[in-house]
């Protein structure tokens, strides 16, 4: 457990005695692939360390279609936000595969903040970075088109979780064309035709439910 949380973004600063506090009160869960960990409106009285896997989190419009606003993986963390003000979920969270997490309660969360400087310090720079992110999500709404959106979603999704493999970065969550357009906040006609013709000129590649972002020939087409 206490190896587990080294590894994680947010606990990366704490020394071993910290860490081993931290062990000693979490709980370790495993989820199939599909499990809804909590639902927009929900109390929020735990947050989720990613160990392994993939969770999306996600908000349903007022036409009833889904929006995603982040995906996390391994070493990543969410559900911080209904800890912090008390306040119901603002989103949903569900798993995209078999997934393995650390789970601390509020009680604990809270504890832990005012033992450690560093983890407040960490979890400070974990929200705003969120902000910042939701800010440049909008003025891409505003002034890109479809096609753009979808590229960047790919190449953000690249960044994020990427794996280098072979002259290729594979994106490495299961996405489905429909999450893609739901990332980029697009119809989803739209980013199918977008990703269509991206397989189409081999920028592109579907491998096993994975898509993989080839870099070279999107530089060069």
């Amino acid at each position: 457990m206490k190896e587990l949380l080294k590894n994680t973004s947010l606990f990366e600063n704490l020394n071993d005695s910290e860490l081993t506090n931290i062990a000693d009160i979490a709980i370790q869960r495993s989820y199939p692939a599909g499990t809804e960990l909590f639902k927009q409106g929900d109390s929020g009285d735990t947050f989720y360390v990613v160990i392994s896997g993939s969770v999306k989190v996600f908000n349903i419009t007022k036409d009833g279609q889904e929006k995603i606003i982040a995906i996390f993986r391994s070493g990543q963390s969410f559900g911080e936000f209904a800890l912090i003000d008390g306040e119901p979920r603002s989103a949903s969270a569900t798993t995209m595969e078999d997934s393995v997490f650390i789970i601390i309660t509020r009680e604990t969360f809270f504890r832990l903040l005012k033992k450690n400087f560093s983890l407040s310090q960490k979890l400070i720079e974990l929200l705003v970075k969120r902000l910042r992110r939701t800010n440049e999500q909008v003025m891409d709404l505003v002034f890109l088109d479809a096609r753009t959106q979808t590229i960047k979603t790919l190449i953000t999704l690249a960044n994020e979780h990427g794996q280098r493999e072979e002259g290729t970065v594979k994106l490495n969550v299961p996405v489905t064309p429909a999450e893609i357009a739901s990332l980029a906040g697009i119809p989803q006609d739209m980013a199918e035709e977008v990703i269509r013709e991206l397989l189409h000129r081999q920028v592109l590649i579907r491998r096993h439910n994975f898509y993989y972002l080839n870099t070279a020939a999107l530089l060069n087409k």
